[in-house]
């Protein structure tokens, strides 16, 4: 719903058409992509709309299709210390249209587009936009919050849009409960451990781009092999199976050797003792990773009224103009924001916002 009041403003010309700049409190980036969706398609809202809300991904692809559609060329990520999709600091990167398959990819190397198999190497996309993205702590300094800023985000008042989800300021992550509810416990914490350790995840610079593009290919081979339809296995006793070679594949990708060892051991044990449903593993290849890099904490209200104040810090320092848009999101619905919490957090983030803005705030209901 976001993308729409987006695109309205900047049809209502309160937002520039080129050159806005996005300021983004979240505790994800939401800087993913359809991965299927055609790039004339990112040019026919209502088809836009309804392939995000019918996607279960959805709430993580609204901002760059702004980028691609030309209008966003620069975005400011605030996230809370738990939130480790990006590092800190400053990325800059292309959005446009693959001439092997017509989707819109990127050419960032970073993890995130390798996970959600966006990259797409930079001389084979087309319709390039290019846009810059900072990453900073809200807890950081504030001197390190106004060296990443400076003075630039409003060149004029229809420059720049913030945008608030108040899962920013504590954060659960829904598919712990939707797998703990369907599978137990210890499958969730072997899941979560399948996905988070395998080698290319780790911050090595021992291991290529490139390399990790296909270790990643091969987990996801692995996993599809492993938890898909059962197959006939081969018939020569002294060639193993697919099953088999897809376990024997899996276990190569973790370091030490010990690791991967010990938590294939683990899933054949469990494999064989549990009786999983079809639609489990289904769920596993569509949502398994989400156990392993989604954040989550379940903040105090003391954390809360912190992170809060620093909002409010940055939104003072970050422009000299207000800005034109702002967008909040309770993210409840989805269990990203805890309920018990949601109506307090929203009551003290407006507070904030009229601190900082005065009466400049017009508020209405999405």
């Amino acid at each position: 719903e976001a993308l729409y009041y987006w695109h309205l403003s900047i049809r209502q010309k309160r937002l520039s058409f080129q050159n806005v700049k996005m300021v983004h409190f979240d505790a994800h980036p939401d800087l993913s992509l359809p991965q299927n969706l055609k790039s004339e398609a990112y040019f026919q809202p209502q088809q836009l709309y309804d392939e995000l809300s019918s996607s279960t991904s959805g709430i993580s692809e609204w901002i760059l299709p702004l980028v691609f559609e030309g209008h966003l060329e620069e975005i400011f990520w605030l996230k809370p210390p738990w939130s480790h999709q990006f590092g800190a600091g400053t990325y800059k990167f292309a959005v446009g249209q693959s001439s092997l398959n017509g989707n819109v990819c990127t050419d960032s190397t970073e993890l995130y587009y390798i996970d959600d198999d966006l990259y797409c190497e930079s001389e084979n996309l087309t319709e390039v936009k290019n846009v810059t993205l900072h990453v900073v702590e809200i807890l950081s300094h504030e001197n390190e919050f106004e060296r990443i800023f400076g003075r630039e985000i409003a060149l004029d008042d229809r420059k720049w849009g913030l945008d608030i989800c108040l899962d920013t300021f504590s954060t659960g992550n829904p598919f712990v409960k939707i797998f703990d509810d369907s599978m137990g416990k210890e499958a969730t914490q072997l899941l979560t451990e399948l996905h988070e350790k395998p080698k290319f995840r780790a911050e090595s610079e021992t291991i290529s781009h490139r390399e990790k593009i296909k270790l990643k290919q091969i987990f996801t081979k692995s996993l599809e092999t492993i938890f898909g339809e059962d197959e006939m296995e081969d018939s020569d006793a002294h060639k193993p199976g697919p099953k088999e070679s897809a376990f024997s594949a899996l276990t190569a990708l973790y370091h030490p050797p010990e690791t991967g060892q010990n938590l294939v051991h683990r899933l054949k044990t469990f494999l064989e003792r549990e009786i999983i449903l079809p639609e489990h593993f289904q769920s596993i290849l569509e949502n398994g990773l989400c156990l392993a890099t989604l954040p989550s904490n379940k903040s105090s209200r003391e954390e809360m009224l912190l992170l809060l104040d620093k909002t409010g810090v940055f939104l003072k320092l970050a422009s000299p103009s207000n800005p034109s848009l702002i967008t909040i999101s309770r993210s409840v619905g989805d269990n990203f924001t805890p309920l018990s919490e949601a109506d307090w957090l929203e009551e003290k983030l407006l507070n904030v916002l009229e601190s900082v803005y005065g009466n400049a705030i017009e508020l209405q209901e999405m």
